[in-house]
């Protein structure tokens, strides 16, 4: 259910799952959909049994009333890497502004596309406790700055993807993880699109989320 949570600058959904009382401490994931999504887009692939707190965003640029991104430029085309590392103290400030209005246990961030082009920056913030970039990579001559050793990456992409290949993912996780960031690279048999990667995004969030036996 939405209560009424508030975060300037990005409309929001949000949802509890698990069956668990919302009032109660949980995980908070933050989740970032693709170029030309919405807040919605990944909703139908984060059914999840275990108890979370998933709070998706809608991007700021607006391309008509349901298409939207986090940012104007495309992955590798001028000013990208500038507008996504514009866009990471502003999703550090919202995730800041739900902890402030729920009780927040530890924050993750599920980011697709070019959510997890974003998603990629937010792991070198070192402000998450978990970061799953989706299909997402950058450019190859990025370095990330050296690890707080509180984030771990959980990376995921499909290896018949045509519109990113999955060794731009690759690349981008052996650059986190030369300095010694956490974490591991998954391929899945996939394309880009949710009609393919969707599959495998909810079991790949849901084992992280998972209490530990």
């Amino acid at each position: 259910p939405n209560m009424s949570l508030r975060v300037p600058g990005f409309p929001v959904l949000e949802r509890i799952t698990g069956g668990v009382d919302p009032a109660q401490p949980l995980p908070l994931v933050l989740l970032l959909h693709g170029i030309g999504g919405s807040e919605e887009q990944l909703v139908a692939y984060t059914n999840l049994k275990v108890p979370a707190r998933l709070v998706y965003l809608r991007g700021p640029v607006s391309s008509g009333a349901t298409a939207h991104s986090f940012l104007k430029a495309r992955f590798a085309t001028p000013g990208f890497m500038e507008e996504a590392q514009a866009m990471v103290p502003q999703l550090i400030r919202a995730a800041d502004t739900i902890a402030s209005q729920r009780a927040v246990t530890r924050t993750l961030v599920l980011g697709y596309s070019q959510g997890g082009h974003v998603a990629w920056l937010l792991a070198g913030s070192g402000r998450f406790d978990v970061v799953f970039p989706v299909s997402g990579a950058l450019l190859p001559n990025f370095q990330p700055p050296l690890p707080t050793g509180r984030t771990t990456i959980h990376a995921l992409h499909g290896e018949d993807d045509r519109t990113l290949p999955a060794t731009a993912g690759a690349a981008t996780f052996r650059a986190f993880s030369a300095p010694g960031y956490k974490g591991d690279f998954s391929r899945v048999k996939a394309g880009h699109s949710l009609t393919t990667l969707g599959a495998h995004i909810a079991p790949f969030l849901a084992t992280t989320l998972s209490p530990q036996l």
